[in-house]
């Protein structure tokens, strides 16, 4: 009876998320729809999927432009000469730079999220995994479980990086170390090996 039970919450709770990650941007976009219906209109449920396909096309087709080299020569050109001149859209600007740069990596070229582990907040041996946010000034993350969006901000050299990726990483945050603990044991386990064939 208990192993039915568990095989049922199992099934029950991943499509259950997906239901309620695909709810939450329906209401989303369900709001725009009603934002921008012209009153002569009468509303439908169905509205939002011709306006989400439209939004991922529009997306797609400035990605796409910008991507071209006369675009982004005036794309800089417009940052330079104007955005960064005005001080408040400025600060906004490069504030929203920043942010996306910060997540989406590969509008810097920068490659994958890199995933360490550190003992700079631990009183004993233990370590923290965390996400590596900017190599040059040795700026880490450190999430907090099973909520990975909270966590803490700190500058140290302190870090080990790891070959884990950040599905891996999330996969243990927010399982509470239940998931994907295995690989981050591998990692240890190797490098306890490499320091000992060192000593050797």
């Amino acid at each position: 009876m208990k192993k039915y039970f568990k095989r049922g919450i199992g099934t029950i709770i991943p499509i259950a998320l997906v239901f309620w990650v695909l709810n939450m941007f329906y209401g989303w976009i369900d709001s725009i729809v009603v934002m921008l219906l012209p009153s002569s209109v009468v509303y439908a449920w169905w509205y939002v999927f011709p306006l989400t396909i439209a939004l991922f096309i529009l997306i797609e087709l400035i990605g796409f432009i910008f991507s071209l080299p006369p675009f982004i020569w005036i794309k800089k050109k417009i940052e330079t000469k104007i955005v960064n001149r005005v001080p408040y859209i400025k600060g906004i600007y490069n504030f929203g730079t920043e942010l996306v740069d910060s997540f989406m990596t590969d509008v810097k070229g920068d490659g994958e999220v890199i995933i360490i582990e550190s003992g700079e907040l631990c009183k004993t041996d233990g370590v923290m995994i965390g996400i590596l946010m900017d190599s040059k000034n040795n700026l880490i993350t450190l999430p907090t479980v099973p909520n990975p969006s909270n966590g803490f901000l700190l500058k140290t050299t302190n870090y080990e990086i790891l070959g884990t990726i950040i599905g891996e990483c999330m996969k243990i945050l927010t399982s509470m170390g239940k998931l994907g603990g295995e690989k981050w044991l591998e990692k240890n386990k190797y490098k306890i090996r490499f320091t000992k064939e060192e000593e050797e």
